[in-house]
């Protein structure tokens, strides 16, 4: 059975996603002095957080009755299928992957840009639509162009 969901709960989970990725983004420049933890894994934090963050927001726009969001709600969860696909293909850890985690931080970039203008109450639907379409061709094509 689908969930009902409140907009203003599901504007608080979707602010509080986003919140959370740029405090651990922040970490990794910001308190880079202030911890015990090495660049590195300050990184592979950045990225554990992001992958569980995002599986966490595709489970739950599976288990809720789409009705009860608006679009902009919408197109923020369709967003994250994409996301979520692309972020399976990287390995558990990106500790000593230098080249994996420059791919990952721009991805990264990316995904806050897109999500905080899907999010943005000025953009347009087939604004929002046009990014989801951008996201489906970024994050379903590696590093190469291939699919």
């Amino acid at each position: 059975m689908k969930q009902r969901v409140s907009t203003e709960g599901t504007e608080l989970r979707l602010m509080e996603f986003m919140q959370s990725l740029t405090l651990s983004m922040d970490a990794c420049y910001l308190d880079r002095d202030k911890s015990d933890m090495t660049p590195e894994q300050n990184y592979n934090a950045t990225y554990l957080l992001t992958r569980l963050e995002v599986a966490q927001l595709v489970k739950e726009f599976k288990a809720i009755d789409k009705r009860t969001l608006r679009k902009k709600q919408r197109s923020f969860y369709q967003y994250f299928e994409p996301v979520n696909k692309w972020l399976e293909g990287f390995p558990n850890t990106l500790e000593g992957e230098e080249e994996e985690l420059v791919h990952f931080f721009e991805g990264l970039v990316k995904l806050v840009s897109d999500a905080h203008r899907i999010l943005h109450e000025d953009t347009n639907q087939q604004k929002r639509e046009w990014i989801i379409k951008g996201a489906e061709v970024y994050y379903e094509t590696d590093e190469e162009g291939e699919a």
